[in-house]
């Protein structure tokens, strides 16, 4: 996934004290954030702009990756943003070339400013005009992050009482 910035939405685990294994905990923390990448994930492939040259690659690239985590207290988190596997060919009049979205959803986001590209060995300079920004992620996450959070807690919630559940059906044996 590209980085494109680092949003968070913080949720309250106190009820996972409950169940005791760290592994049961992190896998109902994985569930709950996918949960909640899923409505930013749909919100941005919706802002995504669709681009004649590539068919809508950005907008199809957009995937989620919940992740384990490994310092501190984060049990899990998950990464939006356009998958680096994702590739397209692209052809451009004669000739075509590979396409990764990940590779350049960064300059599609924030813009660039004018700049000079060198063309080969031999090939001279040229200006590069650049590129007006059209942000997609950072809206998504922004119109999204409130019912993120409402979804990753209920979801959190509902799997906390579950494993509970079953850890009482499991000591009253």
């Amino acid at each position: 996934m590209a980085g494109l910035g680092v949003k968070r939405v913080v949720a309250d685990t106190s009820g996972l004290v409950t169940v005791s294994a760290t592994a049961k905990r992190r896998a109902i923390a994985l569930k709950a954030v996918k949960a909640g990448a899923k409505l930013v994930q749909a919100a941005a492939r919706a802002k995504a702009p669709r681009r004649k040259v590539d068919g809508g690659g950005l907008q199809q690239s957009i995937g989620i990756k919940p992740v384990k985590g490994t310092r501190g207290k984060t049990l899990a988190f998950c990464v939006v943003g356009p998958r680096v596997k994702v590739e397209r060919q692209v052809r451009q009049g004669r000739k075509t070339y590979k396409y990764v979205p990940a590779k350049t959803a960064h300059i599609v986001e924030g813009g660039a400013r004018p700049h000079e590209v060198r063309r080969g060995k031999g090939g001279g300079v040229v200006r590069h005009p650049g590129a007006r920004k059209q942000p997609w992620l950072a809206p998504a996450w922004e119109e999204q992050k409130g019912r993120a959070a409402e979804a990753t807690a209920a979801v959190l919630l509902a799997e906390t009482e579950r494993a509970a559940a079953r850890a009482a059906v499991r000591k009253g044996r």
